[in-house]
C-alpha cells in the first residue's frame, strides 16, 4: 500500500474503486496476466497464500 500513496494513488483519486481491484486481480490471474502500472516491479510467481482452511462438521 505505500506505493499506492508515493505514487499519489490515494483511495480517494481512485474513480472506481472496484474496476482497481478487478484490475489488480487481472494482474495477479494466470490466465489474464494484464499488466499494470503499480505492480510492475512485483513478481506475481514469487506471491503465495499462507491462508489455512478448516473444515466444521
Amino acid at each position: 500500500m505505500g506505493d499506492i500513496y508515493k505514487n499519489g494513488i490515494g483511495y480517494n483519486s481512485i474513480k472506481n474503486p472496484l474496476q482497481w481491484a478487478k484490475d489488480k486481480a487481472d494482474w495477479y490471474d494466470p490466465l489474464v496476466k494484464k499488466e499494470d502500472e503499480l505492480l510492475k516491479n512485483v513478481n506475481r510467481n514469487l506471491l503465495n497464500s499462507n491462508a489455512l482452511f478448516f473444515i466444521i462438521d
